[in-house]
């Protein structure tokens, strides 16, 4: 998730600050072929330039911080697709409303605009698709952890499942499922707190 936000957040307020710019449509390639192409793939073509043929990086294991640049990285270029997807167009939109012109007029610079005003009222919609895709990584977690031979919820999970440990995999499946209600009131509370017009929705 981490790789998600350090690609995508920037990548979609440049794209929504300067749409059509040279960096825009980097963050248009890098979406693009975020969402088309599968994470167990990219992470085989990861494995294969940067492990077997550069040496670079460590294939599988737990060796440091260094064996998990490609695990994170396969798992989080699809996250990060999303996220700059989101964010790109949500601050388009923003851009065309008609506070964002009262607030230039009053004098606001453009730094002001965008962080105070842009990016606050598109940043709610874009935590609630966070924690959303946190609890799917979770599934998605279960793939690369096996093609990378790392230790973790997804792969003893496919490991009870190829052993029909059935009270192991339901014990894992509850814990997924307690995650996501979690996550999902973490969402709700961080909405509220960003935006105070939910918590009088829910007042009301």
């Amino acid at each position: 998730m981490l790789v998600a936000i350090v690609i995508g957040i920037p990548l979609g307020i440049i794209g929504g600050v300067a749409p059509g710019s040279i960096w825009d449509r980097v963050g248009r390639v890098i979406s693009v072929s975020g969402v088309a192409i599968p994470y167990f793939w990219l992470a085989l073509i990861f494995t294969l330039v940067f492990a077997v043929h550069l040496r670079l990086l460590p294939a599988v294991g737990t060796q440091g911080i260094r064996s998990l640049i490609l695990p994170a990285v396969s798992l989080g270029w699809g996250y990060a697709a999303i996220l700059t997807r989101l964010v790109r167009g949500r601050l388009i939109e923003e851009y065309h409303d008609e506070y964002i012109k009262t607030a230039r007029a009053k004098g606001c610079g453009e730094v002001r605009v965008l962080l105070n005003h842009a990016l606050r009222n598109a940043s709610v919609p874009t935590i609630t698709m966070l924690g959303l895709q946190i609890g799917n990584m979770l599934t998605g977690a279960s793939v690369i952890e096996v093609i990378f031979g790392r230790p973790g919820l997804g792969s003893f999970l496919v490991t009870s499942i190829t052993a029909k440990n059935i009270p192991v995999v339901q014990g894992a499946v509850l814990f997924i499922g307690v995650v996501y209600v979690v996550i999902n009131l973490g969402v709700d509370v961080l909405v509220g707190l960003v935006d105070p017009r939910t918590r009088k929705a829910v007042t009301l």
